[in-house]
Parts: structure tokens; sequence; C-alpha cells
């Protein structure tokens, strides 16, 4: 994963990352733009009922 080795300067002190959400998109356009929505979305209850599917563990459950 990119931001575990360190390439990354804005995730770089927060290794390691574990990846719990996993959503495929055709284009990469399309996964910029839901990943910039999921950042203006500070509601995680929200994020976690709407998008439950795509979490790979409990994420979802928990709190």
């Amino acid at each position: 994963m990119f931001h575990n080795e360190g390439k990354s300067r804005y995730s770089r002190t927060k290794i390691p990352w574990k990846l719990i959400f996993v959503r495929p998109f055709e284009m990469k356009s399309e996964a910029l733009k839901f990943e910039r929505y999921l950042k203006s979305t500070r509601n995680k209850d929200f994020i976690k009922r709407n998008y439950k599917e795509f979490f790979l563990r409990d994420v979802a459950q928990s709190g």
C-alpha cells in the first residue's frame, strides 16, 4: 500500500494504515470525486449507514 511505504508526505506520519473500505469504480476520476465527497461528509454514522456494504470488517457496526 502506497501510504504504508511512507511515499506520501501527507500520510507518512500516520503509518501503519489499515484498509477498511473498498468500492470499485470504472474511472479514477469517479473514485477521486467520491473520495472528496466522503472527506467533506463529516457525519461518520451517515457514511457507515449508507455505504456499509463496502466496509471490509464490522466497522459499520462499531463506533
